[in-house]
């Protein structure tokens, strides 16, 4: 399975992949910064149930995970910004190089701003450290 959008793409497609035949395949291509550092990694997958969030679900790590940094341009400044309060996350909870590194960002509030060199380190550390967050777990 391929699952091409945001975290609830990649949830529904990860949860459908995990059961179906017992698990099949699935490639995550996030097009979301927070699907991107968070949401694409660590295979949890889960959909939501009136009785409350992610109540239904697996763990169930995908194949490949495809992440284009270009993809962030299409994002609405609000999508990106909901993703870079999971960054800044990473770099108070143990990459302090990381936050360092976001707070003299020049303008952190867009992909643009950003720039190609300064988001592709910030998408590597953070995936990073989400990495090691799942396999401590």
């Amino acid at each position: 399975m391929l699952a091409l959008g945001g975290g609830v793409v990649g949830d529904m497609t990860g949860f459908a992949a995990a059961t179906w035949l017992r698990g099949i395949g699935v490639v995550q291509v996030p097009t979301t910064l927070l699907a991107m550092v968070d949401a694409a990694i660590g295979g949890k997958t889960g959909v939501n149930h009136p009785g409350g969030k992610n109540l239904i679900g697996a763990f169930h790590q995908p194949k490949l995970v495809l992440i284009d940094p270009d993809t962030l341009n299409t994002l609405p400044e609000r999508e990106f910004r909901a993703g870079m309060a999971a960054v800044i996350k990473y770099g108070t909870l143990g990459d302090a190089d990381l936050f360092q590194w976001l707070e003299e960002s020049p303008e952190p509030g867009s992909s643009k701003g950003l720039g190609n060199e300064r988001l592709e380190i910030i998408l590597e550390r953070s995936a990073a450290a989400k990495a090691r967050v799942v396999a401590a777990d």
